[in-house]
């Protein structure tokens, strides 16, 4: 290793052959790539700004199995216009058993839980907690 000189600018070690080129592509999990096909289809047939899932959400619900019905989404979306109403930034979502953290500003869920994972755990940066009745 040759000793660093201040004043010099020096240019990263290129990486080892052994890396992802730009052409691969990286295999997706079926399950996740559905869920994303189906949250950009319900958005299109609403036509309004209904509550998104981020990556990491859906990844973790993914793993979870935690599925989303048509009367969650519905619930989760009037709970997103409450939450919203009151100034909320970031939300927990309480419904069914399960838990969302949502990014209220942007209209994301961030993460999502059921409650008995919940337990010894806590949640924080969130400014308020909406309860979703069925």
């Amino acid at each position: 290793m040759k000793p660093v000189k201040l004043g010099h600018t020096y240019a990263p070690s290129p990486l080892p052959n052994d890396h992802k080129t730009k052409g691969e592509k990286i295999a997706s999990s079926q399950p996740f790539a559905q869920q994303l096909q189906q949250q950009l289809e319900r958005s299109q047939v609403t036509g309004q700004s209904s509550l998104a899932f981020s990556k990491h959400a859906l990844q973790r619900m993914d793993a979870r199995g935690i599925e989303v019905t048509e009367d969650l989404q519905m619930r989760l979306n009037k709970g997103l216009q409450m939450a919203k109403s009151k100034g909320a930034k970031e939300s927990l979502f309480l419904a069914d058993g399960l838990a969302f953290v949502v990014n209220v500003k942007n209209n994301t869920v961030i993460t999502a839980m059921e409650e008995a994972q919940m337990q010894q755990h806590v949640i924080t940066n969130i400014d308020s907690a909406v309860m979703l009745n069925s």
